[in-house]
């Protein structure tokens, strides 16, 4: 019977009730303003983190293509 319980929480069950009983913990407390914060945090930060990807993938271009050119042009020695 336990093994039966640990088996459903640790599937999507557990997880499913876990966010409903937060969710509903956060609208009866008033949390709508630490909600609404958290998910400007997490919006913030995954403009970021698309900044910082952008940059580096456009680095890389640069090495590759500066790369390909050295390759392809007689060599100079």
């Amino acid at each position: 019977m336990f093994d039966d319980v640990i088996e459903v929480a640790s599937g999507g069950w557990g997880i499913g009730a876990a966010l409903v009983l937060g969710v509903s913990l956060l609208a009866v407390r008033g949390g709508r303003p630490l909600a609404k914060s958290v998910i400007r945090g997490y919006l913030t930060a995954t403009d970021t983190v698309r900044g910082w990807t952008a940059n580096a993938v456009e680095q890389a271009q640069d090495l590759y293509a500066e790369s390909k050119a050295e390759v392809a042009s007689p060599s100079n020695a």
